[in-house]
């Protein structure tokens, strides 16, 4: 039951069948199917179910097609992508993001970055990778060119020959 406070509403007890169920059905494929909250459009539809989601076909609300947001979605909780498809270039993959990105917290890649941009660096705060903080390499580092103020290295040779200009 919703409740007293509303004056105007259908109160689903269970059908015939006891189910608690309610289909709404819109014969033909071009028919939409509209629930309007309040008079003007400006009430919420809740949900109140507490069905967890632990997959696509779980959880308080179940689509089985698509879902088209006009707004901003916020999300209380984790948001997992559960497709496997690949990205081979910014417009490809899983999860494509139109604008920019914010993360406010630690970015885990599992897989190979590749950054696309071509933007020149001519100076710390440019180029198409910028890092306020340090940058640690446990493999190797191929670069076709570099420039630096200071150098810090700490390295084995074997059998070759390190010629430097300054300090390294």
């Amino acid at each position: 039951s919703i409740g007293s406070n509303y004056a105007n509403y259908i109160d689903v007890q269970g059908t015939a069948g006891g189910t608690k169920s309610v289909m709404f059905n819109a014969n033909g494929s071009d028919t939409d199917i509209s629930i309007v909250a309040a008079p003007k459009g400006n009430g919420n539809l809740h949900v109140i179910s507490g069905v967890a989601s632990s997959s696509a076909s779980t959880g308080s609300i179940v689509a089985d097609g698509g879902l088209g947001v006009a707004g901003n979605i916020h999300a209380g909780g984790d948001v997992r992508v559960h497709s496997v498809t690949p990205s081979t270039n910014a417009t490809s993959g899983a999860l494509v993001v139109d604008g920019g990105l914010g993360v406010g917290d630690r970015l885990n890649v599992q897989g190979n970055a590749m950054i696309n941009s071509s933007t020149g660096s001519t100076d710390v705060n440019s180029g198409a990778l910028v890092v306020k903080g340090g940058v640690g390499v446990a493999g190797t580092l191929n670069a076709s060119s570099v420039s630096a103020t200071t150098i810090y290295a700490s390295a084995t040779v074997t059998g070759g020959t390190i010629t430097t200009a300054g300090v390294l």
